[in-house]
């Protein structure tokens, strides 16, 4: 009893802290049927609640049905048709649809089905169409062409779909469907072997837009191309930055159809800051371009103080290295980065159950996966930097994961961090202030292995977690300060 009261006293100082500024619902703990699933995926929502995806394995997968408690009420385990093998479960235009490849072995055609699910009962519906066939020949094994040159994308709102595949040494293709499925364009490029775009995106006109990276005299720039009319027309954008290379670039749209470019250049072993490029869609021009680098206390953030003393002395640029670009925002007219550092150490010695042997065969190699800090960076209308800011954090772990996401809550960044003990969302104000937005001790919530949050409106967040069979969902609501 007396362990039971300090777990209620220990939540509601954790909780209470932060009540004024948001609201929580707390689902019960759910046990799952099995634990052979992927970790689940909230792929939509209407006015009954929400829909959640699972993956089982190559031709069998789970949707269930969450209501605005956070509670399971309703799960279906779904078998694909013989021969039939899973791609993905999308939430379009207020339906499920699920899609799958069928081989055919005789014609040598990879092709691709889609069919939908009940959302009353969360079964299948036997309307299963064809909708791309992709030749392929015996070079090209089935595995090779469905896991490693496929990739989709679904526009803003939800309406469109665009498929891409790219079998080894063919052409790359495009295929373009509106929310019911039917099919608006098809385009074939034959391309160098060169070639392979980076990001993809579908408007919500259905026009598409490719970001791919170009290699020349020994430095890096960016291509944009953007098919519109059915992918009849093609305009080519050049995003290059004099003498720097750009490391990487992501993609997005203004309020006014227009697209935004923004990223990191530096040298090939790190970044110095970060570019930005504005293409107007009426004029068919890149309207604005601007890049600068970061200042030196974003370029020191890793320096011991004796070492950031030298460094300031000396005025010498300072590469920032193994940081991934996560996340490009654009809301309110202003654009903001987010990056995360991570790299992975091996290292080789004795076994752990025999230290003291030499052999061979006691050797042992170990592998570790850094997540460290993360770094956001706001630029405003026209890509000048406005704020820069850190979370210093060191995870590390002996696998993959993820250990963060974050979301625009009321016009503010919001980032959700796992720690050991706590879920801590971290909010930077317009300012450029870091405050603690919520903290909830893993010991109320299902411990967390990954970060999984999905944004359903624009001040509410769903968390969700794993321990074993057992999974358990959180909704935040933000009151608006």
């Amino acid at each position: 009893m007396r362990n039971y009261l300090i777990f209620i006293f220990i939540f509601c100082v954790n909780f209470n802290s932060f009540a004024q500024d948001l609201d929580l619902v707390l689902g019960e703990e759910h046990e799952m049927k099995s634990r052979n699933y992927e970790f689940a995926q909230i792929i939509g929502q209407d006015n009954s609640g929400f829909y959640v995806y699972k993956k089982t394995d190559k031709n069998s997968f789970v949707i269930e049905h969450l209501n605005s408690k956070m509670n399971i009420t309703k799960s279906t385990i779904s078998v694909l048709k013989y021969g039939y093998e899973l791609m993905f479960v999308e939430y379009i235009s207020n339906k499920i649809y699920v899609f799958s490849t069928f081989f055919d072995k005789q014609n040598n055609l990879s092709k691709v089905y889609v069919h939908s699910i009940n959302k009353f009962s969360l079964k299948q519906n036997n309307d299963y169409i064809c909708i791309a066939e992709i030749e392929t020949n015996k070079a090209i094994t089935r595995k090779l062409f469905k896991y490693q040159n496929f990739d989709y994308t679904i526009s803003p709102d939800s309406t469109k779909l665009c498929l891409f595949f790219e079998p080894k040494n063919y052409s790359a293709h495009y295929y373009a469907y509106d929310g019911n499925m039917n099919f608006l364009w098809k385009k074939t490029l034959n391309e160098d072997e060169n070639y392979y775009p980076e990001e993809y995106y579908i408007d919500n006109e259905g026009n598409l837009h490719e970001l791919i990276p170009v290699y020349e005299n020994n430095e890096i720039y960016y291509e944009l191309l953007s098919y519109t009319e059915n992918a009849t027309i093609v305009k080519q954008y050049n995003l290059k930055i004099k003498n720097n290379t750009i490391n990487a670039l992501k993609l997005g749209f203004t309020k006014e159809n227009n697209i935004i470019c923004a990223g990191f250049y530096g040298k090939y072993y790190g970044i110095i800051g970060t570019c930005f490029f504005l293409i107007d869609n009426k004029k068919n021009e890149i309207s604005h371009t601007n890049y600068e680098e970061f200042s030196i206390d974003l370029q020191t953030i890793e320096f011991r103080k004796r070492r950031r003393e030298r460094y300031i002395k000396k005025n010498k640029q300072n590469y920032l290295s193994d940081y991934r670009f996560d996340y490009l925002n654009i809301y309110n007219n202003n654009v903001c980065l987010v990056v995360e550092k991570r790299y992975s150490t091996t290292t080789t010695g004795d076994s752990f159950s025999d230290p003291t042997s030499t052999s061979r065969s006691s050797r042992r190699t170990k592998t570790e996966y850094h997540n460290d800090n993360i770094i956001i960076l706001q630029l405003d209308s026209v890509g000048e930097l406005v704020n820069e800011k850190a979370i210093l954090k060191r995870q590390t772990s002996s696998y993959r994961r993820t250990t963060y996401s974050q979301a625009i809550i009321n016009n503010k960044i919001n980032v959700l961090l796992n720690s050991k003990n706590d879920i801590v969302i971290k909010e930077i104000t317009k300012k450029g202030k870091i405050n603690n937005n919520f903290v909830l001790s893993n010991q109320t919530f299902v411990w967390l292995s990954s970060v999984n949050m999905k944004q359903i409106s624009n001040n509410e967040l769903i968390i969700w977690g794993e321990k074993k069979r057992i999974q358990q969902f959180i909704k935040l609501t933000f009151k608006n300060n």
